[in-house]
């Protein structure tokens, strides 16, 4: 894609932009020039007349490649702080989609940026008759966003008392300690039997207060993002012309 953007494009420009990129990853799945377009939109200014269009193109963009979440996530959270208006209803349908599809295939990296994306956007979660595959679901990310969105009301459907029966004897060099240690250390689980603060691994970590899963931690602001994005290329083309220099002249 040999496209340049800037905070000039906006309008039938952006848009014209945005329909070549979701075009080009349909021909070149492999390559992604989607998530490149959606870096350069990323290190541009989005536009108040420009907001509702771009949550359209990046839902679309989603269903073409929803490998592309993680970007997806920083421009919507990032619209929102910024004052954007944001089409709940739309984003909400979509990310819903992408949970229940997701927890069906076990794809859980998808799963969980989408509810990581909802809780920044604060947007309900509503699974039906998928939200009971939550029970039995061994991803401790995916858990702990799911309590962390029920203790704001967010996701009625959480099946709390289903995991507190399953990590009221939790072994330590199992795949359920993290949601234990986190879920009790946040409030958002009983500790039923008071196994879990007494666990020989887990007690340290109660003592000192360990952080693994941080409540308050989001996305990086776009200016951020594209300042570390560029910090990384400077020093990746510094490393190139000095490899090249050293062999040739060395």
């Amino acid at each position: 894609m040999a496209a340049r953007i800037g905070p000039e494009l906006s309008g039938i420009a952006l848009q014209n932009f945005c329909e070549v990129a979701l075009d080009l990853q349909k021909q070149n799945p492999v390559d992604r020039p989607l998530r490149y377009a959606l870096s350069l939109i990323q290190g541009s200014e989005i536009k108040v007349p420009d907001a509702l269009y771009l949550q359209s193109f990046l839902m679309r963009a989603l269903m073409v490649d929803p490998r592309n979440i993680d970007l997806v996530s920083a421009l919507l959270i990032n619209m929102r702080h910024e004052g954007r208006t944001i089409h709940e209803s739309l984003i909400t349908k979509r990310l819903t989609s992408i949970i229940k599809g997701g927890l069906e295939r076990g794809e859980h990296y998808e799963v969980a940026w989408a509810i990581f994306l909802m809780k920044g956007l604060a947007l309900p979660l509503q699974l039906g008759a998928q939200a009971a595959l939550l029970a039995k679901i061994e991803c401790p990310a995916i858990c702990l966003l799911i309590l962390d969105m029920a203790s704001r009301g967010l996701a009625p459907e959480a099946p709390i008392r289903d995991w507190e029966r399953r990590v009221k004897a939790v072994s330590a060099d199992g795949p359920d300690w993290l949601l234990a240690y986190e879920g009790v250390r946040h409030g958002w689980l009983a500790d039923i039997t008071g196994a879990i603060r007494a666990d020989p691994m887990l007690k340290p970590f109660f003592d000192r207060n360990i952080v693994f899963y941080d409540d308050k931690r989001n996305v990086p602001t776009t200016k951020k993002a594209v300042r570390t994005r560029r910090a990384r290329s400077k020093r990746l083309t510094t490393a190139m012309l000095w490899r090249i220099i050293t062999s040739k002249y060395i």
